[in-house]
């Protein structure tokens, strides 16, 4: 974290993505589309360093250069399987033509809003590890009950270095999975006109 001092006041501004909580990354990407550049830039400052935009737009106009956000435009390709939060890991569902029915439905209904439900996509498809050998580990079973406490722990504390290294391992998983849907919707069609 980066400290920056405003009307003597000390705001913590992030230096990495692993410092921005889902949170914040859910107000970034809902800013408005038809905001100007400047306008995104003070706002996404406001946003990550929990600063009131009516400060920000009194201080000199040359203090912006002293803001470093830079790191919003690089994004890391790492693949992350596992992840830990307070001391708890969570495992990422290794292969998605396997979910359990419970599991397709809760995260075709929630990638309906997928900015707004990231937290619960997250909280479906990465669970507390039960064991661990090496690269092998097992997850516990999926419980939407369980999951909606996940997706609150994970709004607040998944940082969104983490959420970057589970979608590009679900990105991979997420093409099989609509492989998988678009197959067995196929198959039911063919079942339906081999009855006729």
């Amino acid at each position: 974290m980066n400290k920056i001092e405003l009307k003597n006041n000390t705001y913590d501004l992030p230096s990495s993505w692993q410092e921005v909580s889902l949170t914040k990354y859910n107000a970034l990407v809902q800013l408005d589309d038809t905001y100007t550049p400047l306008k995104r830039l003070v706002y996404t400052i406001s946003i990550l360093g929990d600063i009131p935009l009516n400060l920000l737009y009194q201080v000199n106009f040359n203090m912006l250069n002293e803001i470093d956000i830079s790191f919003i435009n690089k994004l890391d390709p790492k693949v992350e399987k596992i992840i830990e939060i307070d001391g708890v890991k969570y495992g990422s569902i290794k292969d998605m033509k396997n979910l359990s029915l419970g599991e397709y439905v809760d995260i075709d209904h929630y990638i309906q809003k997928p900015i707004d439900n990231l937290h619960k996509v997250c909280a479906i498809l990465c669970r507390p590890v039960l064991k661990e050998e090496g690269d092998l580990y097992i997850i516990e079973d999926y419980n939407p009950e369980t999951m909606e406490e996940r997706a609150n722990i994970f709004m607040e504390k998944m940082n969104v270095s983490q959420l970057f290294g589970l979608a590009n391992l679900f990105q991979v998983g997420v093409s099989s999975y609509i492989e998988h849907l678009n197959l067995s919707s196929h198959n039911q069609k063919k079942v339906k006109k081999e009855k006729k």
